[in-house]
Order: C-alpha cells, then structure tokens, then sequence
C-alpha cells in the first residue's frame, strides 16, 4: 500500500508507510493541469467556428538558465538526438508488452493507440541514409528540418498517418495530483482513486529506491520491475 503526503508545498511524497519521514519516501512536484478548464473538446463537426485557441499560463519549476543561447543550443544539440547504433532490444519488452495489450485490448482501441503500440511488437529494418539524412537536417531548437527548399515541420496528419495516433479528442496531459486529491475519500470512506494506482506509484517509488541516485525511472527499469 502506499501512502501520500505533503511535507512541502507544491509536492507529494510516497511513502511505505504512514509512519514514515520524507526522506524514506519518493517526492515529486505537483503541477496544475495546463489545461483544466480553458480549452473546451473539438467535436467531429465539419463545421468548427474556430480551429484554433490561445491559451496562456505561467510554467511551474522554471529556472532561468545561466548559460548562454549558444551554450544551451549546443547543449540541446548533442543531447537531444542519442543513438545506439544500426538496433536496440529492450530485454522482456515483447513480453510485457504483450501481456499488457492483451489485458487492455478495448482500452487501447477506445483510445486509438491500439495499432501504433501493436506495431512496436515486430522488428522493423533499418535504413541508415535516409536516418542520417534526417539527422543531419534536423534542428532539435526549433523542432524543424532546416533543408534546401526551405524550413519544413512534421505535422500533426503526419504523425498520425505514419504512427497511427489519434489527433482528435480531448488533449492528454500528464500531471501529477495534489496530497487532497490522492486521499480523497466519498461518504463512505471508500478512496477516489482505485486501489491499482496505490501499487502502481508504490512500484514506482521502490524502483526509484533501487535506482541509486538516478533522476527518474526508465522504461527498462520499470520493465525488469514486472518480468
């Protein structure tokens, strides 16, 4: 089971248990949704009175960099873009992979990311030009392919022609809830959120634990976590 508090503002500690103090337990920093209640569902009507909106907000935790343009564009240059050379293999990837789509088969079509996470289940070749081509005209600054004819973007149609994902609906956003919202409780003491998400932050707080001084949990890790 895993417990939430709030020893400090602005943030959520995990914990094992009730008892235990802040530095036994994972903290992370509570962010507001970007979007709450400003932008209201797009629905499938051919007739939209407008097809854009602005919104504005002040982002949480942002700190003015000390260095220099130049020196934060080199640094997005080189770090933006790894590679592991001509394949990568995730170890047990397919198999949780596979137990997980089989287990949320409906959830994964309601939401259509059921064809782009079936696809990542088969290898695929490789064609080393046209990726280092595309390296090459890439610019990790602005997102942009900066080639002879001129500064080119990937489109939204373009993402969801070659990977299959939705770009209709609801915008998803990944947020991380208040101490009250976790432990909120209906008129008969029965918690908000379902007992499965407990074990899901309690998993991510022991494989944080174990991770030795890193910032974050990667997919292999959270990987090896269950298989």
């Amino acid at each position: 089971m895993a417990f939430f508090k709030c020893f400090k503002k602005g943030t959520v500690t995990i914990l094992e248990d009730e008892s235990d103090n802040r530095d036994e337990g994972t903290t992370l920093l509570v962010g507001a949704p970007l979007l709450a209640s400003e932008v209201s569902e797009v629905d499938n009507s051919l007739h939209i009175p407008s097809w854009s909106q602005e919104v504005f907000c002040q982002l949480s935790s942002f700190k003015k960099s000390k260095s220099t343009d130049r020196d934060l564009y080199s640094t997005v240059l080189y770090s933006a873009l790894p590679t592991a050379g001509e394949s990568t293999f995730t170890e047990y990837y397919w198999e949780w992979l596979e137990d997980v789509v089989s287990r949320s088969t409906q959830v994964f079509k309601s939401t259509g990311l059921y064809n782009a996470v079936f696809a990542s289940l088969f290898s695929y070749d490789q064609h080393s030009p046209v990726i280092r081509a595309f390296c090459e005209y890439w610019c990790p600054a602005t997102n942009t392919l900066h080639t002879s004819q001129g500064e080119m973007s990937i489109s939204l149609w373009d993402l969801h022609e070659i990977g299959g994902l939705p770009i209709t609906g609801r915008f998803y956003e990944e947020v991380i809830p208040t101490t009250e919202s976790l432990n909120r409780k209906d008129h008969k003491g029965v918690s908000y959120i379902p007992h499965i998400w407990r074990y899901l932050f309690l998993a991510y707080h022991k494989i944080l634990q174990d991770s030795k001084g890193k910032s974050g949990v990667r997919m292999t890790a959270w990987i090896k976590y269950w298989y």
